[in-house]
């Protein structure tokens, strides 16, 4: 019975997966918004609404490595994984702001991770942990970075009209 639960669970998330890449191509294309920015955002907060709401049932539970094992398995899968087998497909080509803002950013996400787990190499004595000063922190960053983004990507030349 359990394995008939997740191949219908799985089954689900394939369909709602699929829902959402074309409703999010289909407000890209109707509002004129680049595909980055719908991905940045409708996607990318769709498909990780799940991890967040795992994430922090088990932040509220006390578990909270399944919390940073989620985060960190995640990312690890969306860049290895997920692009590996993208540009296995085909290869991805990038763009002057994917090389001088995208990934940089992603890169400080990752060094801010890194510097807010290591209290313990920063100032000697205190315990490792991500307080919640920590999280203001990066949710202001994560909401400075989508305005950034928002306000820095040019949208798409609207379609001409056939006449």
């Amino acid at each position: 019975m359990d394995i008939l639960l997740l191949i219908v669970g799985l089954g689900l998330i394939l369909a709602g997966a699929n829902f959402l890449t074309d409703g999010s191509a289909a407000v890209a294309q109707r509002f004129r918004v680049p595909e980055f920015i719908i991905g940045l955002t409708i996607v990318a907060v769709g498909t990780s609404t799940p991890e967040l709401v795992v994430s922090v049932l088990s932040a509220a539970a006390g578990n909270s490595d399944v919390a940073i094992g989620n985060v960190v398995g995640s990312n690890l899968f969306n860049v290895f994984l997920i692009l590996g087998v993208c540009a296995l497909i085909r290869p991805l080509p990038l763009t002057q702001s994917n090389i001088r803002r995208d990934i940089p950013f992603g890169m400080a996400a990752s060094l801010i991770l890194l510097a807010v787990t290591s209290d313990r190499l920063i100032c000697a004595g205190a315990a490792d942990r991500i307080g919640r000063i920590d999280g203001i922190v990066m949710v202001a960053l994560y909401i400075a970075l989508m305005w950034f983004t928002i306000r820095t990507t040019k949208r798409p030349e609207a379609a001409p009209a056939d006449a």
